[in-house]
């Protein structure tokens, strides 16, 4: 009898695989991320294939395969509906779960991984967020996400990465770190620094990474 166990998972991405099967990436807080198989989710039939869109927070059962592991069940706990409804907060959400499933090893967990994706999603989907907002926590994340997989820049040195900066957006940026993406909506920030803010993690995570 194959084995099987519970969890709480975010849908990363879903792909078509091996016919009438999918291919999904879950990031859970006590797994990490996982690559499964969901069998029969490209037929229009399939009750599963709408609880594994991408995004949805989900309870999921695994099963253990000989070869593959597998979606057993899946039931959608937060599908996150007004994400999916604009698509400037689909993209952004994308964006972000893109990342996640780039810069994460399967089967390493860190539940502060999942939390702070669950936490960026909750508010994407509460909020009503312009397009400076969507720019800032979606900067936020990233140094947010960077710093907990061993990369938090050394703010003293006043350089992120090959990239020096000011005092001023030094403590900036040691200040979002320590806040959630509600405050930091609610920051009165200036848009030059927002916008040297956005600039900077981007050029920090393709410094690191590309």
């Amino acid at each position: 009898m194959e084995a099987t166990y519970k969890t709480q998972a975010i849908v990363l991405q879903r792909e078509p695989w091996n016919g009438n099967d999918s291919r999904v990436f879950i990031y859970t807080p006590d797994l990490g991320k996982l690559n499964l198989v969901a069998r029969g989710t490209q037929k229009i039939s399939s009750k599963l294939a709408a609880h594994l869109e991408p995004f949805n927070l989900c309870e999921i059962m695994i099963v253990k395969g000989r070869q593959y592991d597998y979606v057993g069940s899946c039931v959608s706990r937060a599908s996150y509906r007004r994400i999916k409804s604009y698509y400037e907060t689909a993209v952004t959400a994308a964006a972000v779960a893109k990342v996640v499933h780039a810069l994460t090893r399967e089967h390493a967990p860190d539940s502060r991984i999942f939390f702070i994706l669950k936490k960026l999603l909750d508010i994407l989907d509460a909020e009503t967020i312009d397009e400076d907002g969507l720019r800032l926590i979606t900067a936020a994340f990233s140094l947010k996400f960077i710093s907990l997989l061993g990369y938090q820049p050394n703010f003293e040195s006043l350089t992120v990465g090959s990239q020096k900066i000011t005092p001023k957006l030094a403590h900036f940026m040691r200040m979002v770190l320590g806040m959630a993406f509600a405050e930091i909506l609610a920051l009165p920030i200036e848009q030059s620094v927002t916008r040297n803010f956005c600039q900077t993690v981007g050029n920090y995570q393709r410094y690191l990474f590309d």
